[in-house]
């Protein structure tokens, strides 16, 4: 099984453990493109519908493609029926997407599963002229060096790889998404914004959390729970029974060249 597609198989748990976007965000990417209500827009890599909720919320006309067909049952499970919303079970890759069709491809912590050679073209095929791609994704920041030992050590215990930062990196300003827009010659200079909020939850609901990433999902299952049972005491050691975890919502977006 591929990295990308372990989300579909923790669909239900995925959807109850995933934080959604800030509102802002949304306002944000709704001025800066121009939209209007009604507007066309394709959402790649909508999952269960944490991101489909604040496009619907602009009163945008979504339609919402991702490769999961369990994910997809549970965005439907989320909105039901929606004149503005049509959900397509399909990898991006492999759909044959309309041309000039949307005023908006947005996509939120998915981008990085397509090749950009792929990814970027496709984009700019599907845009109206002057439609914009946005790319943005959560993250959580820096944890203090101490905290971060303490959570690194139980990777370590159990023969895995120490983390060396937190896997959503790549979305911050520091990370490539920025300069694969320009790489691809197909848009504008990428323009960025952050969002920074505060992730309130319980140790049970991070290890939720933890347990629907990726990257635990691709642990060998023996090694996985032992694993995830000798973190949830060094996470309560560290950072108590209440969390309140700072992150980013980090957003891109660029016109599509004339």
């Amino acid at each position: 099984m591929r990295q990308a597609e372990t989300f579909d198989r923790v669909a239900e748990l995925y959807d109850a453990a995933r934080p959604g976007y800030p509102a802002t965000l949304f306002q944000a990417l709704a001025h800066a493109a121009g939209l209007v209500q009604g507007d066309p827009v394709l959402e790649v890599g909508c999952g269960t519908g944490k991101a489909t909720a604040g496009l619907l919320s602009l009163g945008l006309a979504v339609t919402a493609l991702d490769p999961g067909e369990n994910l997809i049952q549970q965005a439907k499970g989320r909105f039901g029926e929606a004149a503005d919303l049509v959900f397509v079970t399909e990898t991006f890759e492999r759909w044959a997407a309309p041309v000039e069709a949307y005023r908006l491809v947005a996509s939120a912590q998915a981008w990085h599963w397509i090749a950009p050679e792929a990814s970027f073209p496709k984009a700019a095929a599907a845009l109206k002229p002057g439609g914009v791609l946005a790319v943005f994704g959560n993250c959580a920041c820096d944890l203090p060096p101490e905290v971060a030992d303490a959570l690194a050590a139980p990777f370590v215990r159990h023969g895995l790889p120490r983390p060396t930062t937190v896997p959503e990196a790549g979305y911050r300003p520091t990370g490539p998404v920025a300069d694969l827009f320009a790489a691809s010659g197909r848009f504008d200079p990428a323009r960025y914004a952050g969002f920074p909020w505060v992730w309130r939850k319980t140790v049970d609901q991070h290890m939720d959390f933890l347990r629907s990433r990726s990257d635990i999902q691709m642990i060998p299952s023996e090694t996985r729970e032992a694993l995830l049972a000798d973190l949830r005491p060094a996470l309560r050691a560290a950072l108590g029974d209440e969390l309140a975890l700072p992150y980013e919502a980090h957003l891109y977006w660029a016109r599509k060249v004339a």
